[in-house]
């Protein structure tokens, strides 16, 4: 992770392809420039202690437990002296993975680059699952993938970017303000277990409005939407990744595997197995081709 913010101070971490993570120390006498400018990269600065000055584009914040900031590629973060001992959480997410993510969300390709506001509120319901996820990327590396997919999905629909009108036009999103909130609580927490009663509190309506709501706008019950979610994400997965189906299924949420393989035929019309299979025939394909060009 190159930046001075890292070069300067302490820091403990990892990188991997397409994100990185860093524990990174700043000292009161600190006054430096984290640069996103060489790179295709966002970072994304989680407070862990203290507080942390900085400015972006001539927007001035500090980085606490409760405010993150996020700097865009081809951005500067200018850190100020005079915060006092701080500690920071350093995510940075490849641009391609973050328009991956917004493609899946959309639908389509969504033309230009995102573009995140400065201040991340973790104060918001959305946030401490926000934190927990970039925090997540330092447990168990066969976790990792989906850990990052899902904080890419989570800062897509919970933080102001550029492409946030677009995804409130969303079908998803037509319904009233509830089934929205439903919809989100659903996407930040889907590795996780939930239940009806769960959407209906981050929704704030029982959970029979919830349902009819889902059923209206949406054609599906909302633990139908669940298990759609988590089957979308897996069968993403299944083409790049070295896991096992049995993992890839359980990071996404399943926690009963013969139910997700009958329910993965009857979304998809074949097994995962079969997924993988074609997967490793289009790629011999692919690289025969190549080598004969």
């Amino acid at each position: 992770m190159s930046s001075a913010l890292l070069s300067r101070r302490p820091v403990n971490g990892f990188a991997e392809d397409g994100f990185a993570v860093g524990f990174a120390a700043a000292g009161p006498g600190l006054e430096a420039i984290a640069s996103a400018q060489r790179e295709s990269s966002y970072l994304v600065v989680f407070g862990i202690f203290g507080e942390l000055p900085i400015e972006r584009g001539g927007q001035r914040l500090r980085v606490t437990r409760s405010v993150a900031a996020v700097v865009n590629p081809g951005e500067q973060m200018v850190i100020h002296p005079g915060g006092g001992p701080a500690g920071t959480l350093v995510v940075r997410l490849c641009r391609r993975l973050v328009g991956r993510e917004l493609t899946a969300l959309l639908g389509r390709e969504p033309g230009t680059d995102t573009r995140f506001g400065l201040a991340l509120d973790l104060t918001r319901p959305t946030g401490p699952g926000i934190r927990d996820l970039a925090h997540g990327l330092l447990g168990r590396p066969a976790d990792r993938e989906a850990e990052v997919r899902s904080l890419v999905t989570s800062l897509l629909l919970a933080h102001r970017h550029t492409h946030s009108e677009a995804l409130r036009e969303d079908p998803a999103q037509l319904g009233p303000p509830y089934l929205a909130r439903a919809v989100e609580y659903i996407e930040v927490h889907l590795a996780e277990r939930i239940a009806l009663g769960d959407v209906a509190r981050a929704a704030g309506r029982s959970a029979r409005t919830v349902d009819a709501a889902f059923r209206e706008h949406l054609g599906v019950s909302p633990m139908a939407h669940v298990r759609n979610l988590r089957l979308d994400r897996v069968r993403a997965a299944l083409p790049a990744s070295r896991q096992k189906t049995s993992v890839i299924a359980l990071n996404a949420g399943f926690t009963h595997l013969g139910r997700f393989a009958a329910a993965y035929r009857e979304r998809f019309g074949e097994l995962p197995s079969a997924t993988r299979a074609g997967c490793r025939v289009r790629s011999k394909t692919n690289s025969a081709m190549k080598g004969e060009m």
